[in-house]
């Protein structure tokens, strides 16, 4: 049954002749209680479908409405008049020279990489008219008992994080230590020619005198046609186990020739208790504003903070900065775990390789902590990967020689501070044993 409210929009929009339309009640949109009349306005067809019918959806009403309203707001609100939105954008000069023509075009799966006065326009207009939506209409339930259709639609036009920043205020500097290779001559082996303490180098970092392990998110450098990805990945594993862990990592693959850690999890989706199961500790919300990474001035880096699972974070009492990059501990304030975005500059060639990392690194003594306390042992994977980009022949090679599978390694680390891999033992701070 309609309530009032609705009962007012829907008769708002009653259609006199083809060509206008007239407020027939008094309506949130329209106070004064005289007719208000508009010229009828014909948006893009890819506006309509891809930006006014999912806002429709959120409030349960149909397009037709909806373009009703933003056709009034356009007009009597804005004053503008149908030809107003086909005049010459006067930064279209700034684009003219791009190489991807399509860059200042929404299209159905994405926003314009360059936001000209068209969208510019449209953006606005959107905005305008879900504010009056909301303003007088009840919004239907999303997807997800807990978010409504409104948070999920305002999400995917948001150009703020939470935290009310700006996506390049959290870009972080580029890192001063790259990558060996970067800086040397390499030769046509230069894929195969990773080396065991590769990946010790890669995992473990100082500051100071204290160590810092990388157990999370990933990195990419690009150096002149070639590519290398780095990848973490970390899980707990019961102490009893984890050597029968490294075994099984060095023996078992999937179809890729690759094995992952999260593959010795438990499902949250299975039903079946079982004795054993390692578990992931470390947690992400997968969303991520597409809006928000158009902004030239935050390079390529993306805002998914990995946060402790609950389970970890209730045994150890630990708080968070404002923006989710951080997280200290509640006993001593020390910092303990830190994620990081950082990247080169987003080049204006779309097409072109630019060096990004989201890496999240630990305490050592964060992960010695949850080790003590939860009684188990934690398991850290590095990934490996070197390509070509740019050489035909080389690209070529690849593809004769088929899908190549990451260089990948598994370390577990004690309480004691103690990492080792299947064959050999690290006592962090001190001389290998």
């Amino acid at each position: 049954m309609f309530n009032e409210v609705q009962r007012a929009c829907v008769s708002s929009f009653a259609v006199l002749n083809e060509d206008k339309y007239k407020y027939r009640t008094e309506t949130p949109w329209h106070k004064n209680g005289s007719l208000g009349v508009f010229e009828k306005i014909s948006f893009y067809h890819d506006f309509e479908k891809n930006r006014l019918s999912p806002l429709a959806r959120v409030f349960g009403v149909p397009i037709e409405q909806v373009k009703d309203l933003a056709g009034y707001i356009y007009t009597h609100r804005w004053n503008q008049s149908l030809g107003s939105s086909s005049k010459p954008d006067s930064r279209a000069e700034l684009w003219k020279s791009r190489r991807n023509n399509y860059d200042p075009f929404d299209s159905r799966y994405s926003f314009p990489n360059i936001d000209n006065k068209h969208f510019y326009t449209e953006y606005h207009l959107l905005l305008e008219v879900a504010s009056k939506l909301l303003e007088s209409m009840p919004v239907l339930k999303g997807y997800d008992d807990g978010v409504s259709a409104w948070d999920e639609w305002l999400e995917e036009y948001l150009i703020l994080s939470d935290d009310k920043a700006l996506l390049a205020e959290l870009r972080d500097p580029m890192p001063l230590q790259k990558p060996v290779w970067t800086t040397r001559t390499v030769d046509e082996n230069w894929q195969w020619q990773i080396q065991e303490s590769d990946f010790i180098d890669i995992m473990i970092n100082r500051n100071g005198a204290e160590f810092w392990l990388n157990v999370e998110g990933s990195w990419s450098y690009y150096k002149d046609g070639k590519c290398e990805d780095v990848s973490f990945s970390t899980i707990l594993v019961p102490k009893e186990l984890s050597q029968s862990l490294l075994h099984t990592t060095c023996s078992y693959f999937n179809h890729l020739d690759e094995v992952y850690l999260q593959g010795f999890c438990g499902s949250v989706y299975s039903d079946n208790e079982q004795e054993f199961s390692c578990q992931e500790w470390l947690v992400t919300n997968d969303y991520e504003s597409e809006l928000e990474s158009k902004d030239p001035y935050s390079g390529t880096i993306q805002h998914r903070p990995m946060t402790v699972a609950k389970f970890v974070s209730d045994s150890m009492g630990i708080s968070y900065s404002h923006n989710k990059k951080q997280c200290s501990l509640i006993s001593d304030n020390s910092l303990c775990l830190e994620n990081k975005y950082w990247s080169e500059d987003k080049p204006r060639d779309s097409n072109s390789y630019t060096s990004s990392g989201r890496p999240v690194r630990a305490s050592l003594n964060f992960l010695k902590l949850i080790s003590h306390k939860l009684n188990v042992d934690v398991a850290i994977q590095i990934n490996i990967k070197r390509s070509y980009t740019d050489s035909y022949r080389n690209r070529n090679n690849d593809d004769e020689l088929g899908y190549l599978p990451r260089y990948s390694k598994t370390f577990i680390l004690s309480a004691d501070g103690r990492l080792r891999d299947s064959r050999k033992s690290y006592q962090l701070g001190k001389d290998a044993t």
